[in-house]
C-alpha cells in the first residue's frame, strides 16, 4: 500500500519513475540490503532484515543498481602498510613516489574548516560529474554533512591532496564509531555516552568513506599516494579491519581502485526503480 500509494502520487505530478530507498538522498545509506545479513554495518551504512528487499519485488520494483561495501582485513604480524600490500598496488605506490612532483598530501586543516571543506566539495563535484546519475551537492549541504562528522572525525584519517597549489583530491577515513554505538542499546543519555566514550578506545576497525580527484589530475597518481597515507595512518594507528563503503557497481573507477586493495566484497545493497504511467492533465 505503502509504495502504490506513493507511485500514484508520482504518477499524478507527472513523474515516469520512482527509484530508491535513499536516506535521505542518494548519497546518503542508499539502498536495502541484499547480502551481508550476518555481519555488522560500519557507520554510515545501512542495515535491513531479508525480507525487504521481497516485500519492494512483490509491490513491483525492480533492482535498478548495486552498491558494494567491501572488507579489507590486516594480516598478522605487525607488518607495514606497504609490506601489506597487494602486489599491484605495491608497484602503484612505487611508481607513484618517483613521479609526486609537485603532489602534497596534507591533513585537513581544521582552523580553515570552512575552507577546505568547500573545496572538498568541489572536488566531489568535479569528480563524480561523469555519473549520469550525479546531482551536485552544494556546498552547504556539504558543510552540513561534514559538521555531523566531526565529533568523530580524526585529521590524520582526512586527507587533502594538492598539486602546485592547487587542490587536487581528497581522502576521508573515520574511526567506525558503531563498534562503540552498539554497546548503547539504543540509549544515549549521560550513561550511554560513558559508555561510548569507554568503548571508543578499542574501536578495531575503520571506514573509509571517500576518495575524490578532479579530474584533470588524475593521471598524477594522486589517488594512489593519497591511499598511501591512509592506509600508513590506519595501520599505524592498529586498526585490525577496514570497511571501503560504499560504491555503485557503475562506479568503475572507485571499483578498480578498491579491488588492487584486496578487499572483498561483504556487504551488498540493492536499488530499485518502478516506472510510473504519469496521468494525463494536470497534477493535481
Amino acid at each position: 500500500m505503502l509504495v502504490d500509494t506513493a507511485a500514484a502520487w508520482l504518477a499524478e505530478r507527472g513523474l515516469t519513475t520512482m527509484r530508491g530507498p535513499y536516506n535521505p538522498a542518494p548519497d546518503d545509506e542508499p539502498g536495502i540490503l541484499v547480502e551481508g545479513f550476518d555481519t555488522l554495518p560500519a557507520i554510515m551504512e545501512a542495515h535491513s532484515p531479508p525480507y525487504y528487499a521481497g516485500l519492494l519485488e512483490g509491490a513491483g520494483m525492480r533492482k535498478y543498481q548495486d552498491v558494494f561495501a567491501r572488507l579489507l582485513v590486516r594480516p598478522a604480524g605487525g607488518r607495514s602498510f606497504l609490506e601489506d600490500a597487494p602486489v599491484r598496488l605495491r608497484r602503484a605506490i612505487e611508481i607513484a613516489a618517483k613521479r609526486d612532483r609537485g603532489v602534497v598530501i596534507r591533513r585537513l586543516d581544521l582552523q580553515r574548516w570552512d575552507e577546505d571543506i568547500r573545496s572538498a566539495c568541489r572536488l566531489f563535484n568535479a569528480a563524480l560529474a561523469y555519473l549520469p546519475a550525479h546531482v551536485p551537492v552544494s556546498e552547504e549541504e556539504f558543510l552540513a554533512r561534514a559538521a555531523g562528522l566531526k565529533p568523530i572525525l580524526d585529521d590524520e584519517l582526512a586527507l587533502l591532496a594538492e598539486v602546485d597549489g592547487r587542490p587536487a583530491g581528497f581522502g576521508l577515513a573515520l574511526p567506525d564509531a558503531n563498534q562503540a554505538l552498539r554497546h548503547l542499546h539504543g540509549r544515549l543519555g549521560p550513561v550511554g555516552t560513558l559508555r561510548f566514550l569507554w568503548h571508543r578506545r578499542s574501536i578495531t576497525r575503520a571506514s573509509f568513506k571517500i576518495m575524490m580527484v578532479a579530474p584533470e589530475f588524475q593521471d598524477r597518481f594522486v589517488e594512489v599516494l593519497i591511499l598511501q597515507r591512509l592506509g600508513e595512518a590506519l595501520w599505524r594507528k592498529g586498526y585490525r579491519e577496514v570497511d571501503l563503503s560504499i560504491t555503485g557497481d557503475e562506479n568503475w573507477k572507485s571499483n578498480r581502485i578498491q579491488e588492487r586493495t584486496g578487499a572483498r566484497i561483504y556487504r551488498r545493497y540493492r536499488i530499485y526503480q518502478k516506472e510510473l504511467h504519469p496521468m494525463e492533465g494536470d497534477p493535481a
